[in-house]
């Protein structure tokens, strides 16, 4: 009889477990949109706004053979619990390696369909960053706050709602639902407003060694801490990449699109960029 109680408890608390990191990581939709990622921009206006005065933008980017792959991405920007006043993916004309993009048909319906999704060519391939240097040039003379976010993830439906939040409370810092050691990380998701940065310095990725090109996080982080700009971090990282990345790009660490597979594979860009800046941690 006892024994009988003790699993019965045992099997209740796992129960309860698993119910809470279901709910907490919202799993379900997660497998939802893992197996039919929809982007219903047709009911986007309705959802709340973000509960801020200042304008708001989402800035992403990607490259030509992950293009399609963003529709995860973006499905959950779309299903989250606010709104956002614009959201904009930024590519160049051709990738540093002269790699041309196709933007898929899927895309080009929304953007045509919603003003409040653009698709803004750039006359220079950034890499990473790519997803936040264009936003800082296009805003550099306004209030507007900027959430970049990779584009690899399927994000939480809080995100946006939970880094309005911290902002409203520390409107003149840099946030992130991640990160240690003073780097920002941008797969779960930062905002910031161009005023944070000295653009000049931002735009002149020539002047550091080439491998900031791959450390997206490190270098803009960098230029956050020289520009005296504290950061906040929510330890609020809900969101999970879509499956096929998880399980290769962050588990197996042999997916060729993925820069954590590749190029930052063994850390020396990261080791080289991070000595580029002077940190306060």
């Amino acid at each position: 009889m006892i024994i009988k109680i003790f699993f019965l408890i045992v099997l209740v608390v796992l129960i309860v477990f698993v119910v809470l990191i279901v709910k907490k990581y919202s799993l379900n939709r997660y497998i939802k949109i893992n197996i039919n990622p929809q982007i219903k921009f047709e009911t986007y206006n309705n959802i709340q706004r973000v509960n801020k005065k200042e304008k708001v933008i989402i800035s992403f980017t990607t490259l030509p053979s992950r293009i399609e792959f963003s529709v995860y991405m973006l499905s959950s920007i779309f299903s989250q619990t606010r709104r956002v006043d614009e959201i904009r993916l930024y590519i160049p004309k051709r990738t540093r390696s002269d790699m041309e993009y196709k933007i898929p048909l899927w895309m080009k319906r929304i953007s045509k369909k919603l003003s409040e999704f653009r698709i803004i060519i750039c006359d220079k391939d950034w890499g990473p960053a790519t997803k936040i240097i264009p936003a800082v040039i296009d805003e550099k003379d306004t209030d507007t706050y900027i959430i970049y976010l990779d584009d690899d993830m399927i994000y939480h439906p809080k995100t946006i709602e939970n880094l309005i939040y911290y902002s409203n409370i520390y409107p003149k810092r840099a946030i992130s639902n991640s990160g240690k050691n003073g780097i920002l990380e941008g797969f779960s998701g930062c905002i910031v407003r161009s005023d944070f940065f000295n653009i000049d310095k931002l735009i002149s990725t020539h002047n550091y060694p080439s491998e900031v090109f791959y450390e997206d996080d490190v270098y803009i982080s960098g230029m956050l801490e020289e520009n005296n700009i504290k950061k906040i971090i929510t330890e609020q990282q809900y969101s999970i990449p879509y499956f096929y990345e998880f399980i290769t790009g962050y588990i197996l660490r042999i997916n060729p699109l993925s820069l954590s597979s590749t190029f930052n594979k063994d850390r020396k860009n990261f080791k080289k960029t991070y000595n580029c800046f002077k940190w306060n941690y």
